[in-house]
């Protein structure tokens, strides 16, 4: 699919987590506990539901589903005038990978990253238990395992962490990347626990990731950080900028 001798990379593309995905994949000990697409009490609507939070965030307040129906249809209104479909009924699954690989296609993507959508926002919750953030990790880890496994050329995966235990992060990021493929790890949509990306106590982390070769893609965090892209340690000759990258054949 090389255009003009180079191919393209999409650095950042996102799924759209499937409502059953931890009750199918998390171990059965925490299924109890598993994230889960439920009504939202008071309201006529479902939503993801963990640990006594609504994602996401205050998706339960009527304004806040207000505002998320009209970038829907904004994005939708986008979508048919750039000519990318006809119709919105003709929008493509965020959870399939086949259709993932069909907008890659109409798109003239060779290879894409692919990132949780809801997943970092579940672990990023102040005082969640390392061991059930670890197992929501694991399972999802799974899930995007088996997702980029349809075309494992194309597809591949960006694991996230249960950052709630340093120890268990360090494991999960050895096992992602060896045994699941992940070639990046996703931090959390913002610091958990009150904790810096700064703080030492992560450099078990930064030095894991260095050990594996993979970056530390971050965010939406808005703490004063040094930077995560630094602290993993890739060459500066690898790094780019820009959502889609090109490099030649």
């Amino acid at each position: 699919m090389a255009k003009d001798g180079f191919k393209v990379m999409d650095s950042d593309i996102h799924v759209l987590e499937p409502h059953d995905l931890w009750l199918r994949y998390i171990e059965p000990r925490f299924k109890d506990r598993a994230p889960r697409f439920a009504p939202i009490d008071g309201s006529n609507t479902d939503g993801w539901q963990f640990e006594g939070k609504v994602f996401p965030a205050f998706f339960d307040r009527p304004e806040r589903r207000r505002l998320a129906r009209i970038r829907r249809e904004k994005a939708r209104a986008r979508h048919v005038a750039s000519g990318r479909y006809r119709n919105p009924a003709d929008d493509l699954r965020g959870d399939d990978p086949r259709a993932m690989l069909q907008a890659m296609d109409r798109e003239g993507i060779d290879v894409a990253i692919v990132f949780r959508t809801l997943g970092s926002h579940l672990i990023a919750v102040d005082g969640l238990e390392p061991d059930l953030s670890a197992a929501v990790c694991r399972a999802f880890n799974r899930w995007l395992a088996d997702f980029c496994a349809t075309d494992r050329a194309r597809l591949r995966p960006a694991a996230i962490l249960p950052l709630h235990d340093v120890k268990l992060a360090v494991g999960e990021a050895r096992r992602s990347v060896g045994e699941l493929g992940a070639v990046a790890l996703v931090l959390s949509n913002h610091p958990v626990n009150g904790r810096a990306w700064h703080d030492p106590v992560y450099d078990p982390l930064w030095e894991e990731a260095e050990s594996l070769g993979v970056p530390w893609p971050s965010m939406a965090s808005r703490w004063p950080t040094r930077s995560i892209w630094v602290a993993a340690s890739w060459p500066a000759s690898r790094w780019r900028t820009p959502s889609r990258i090109r490099w030649s054949r």
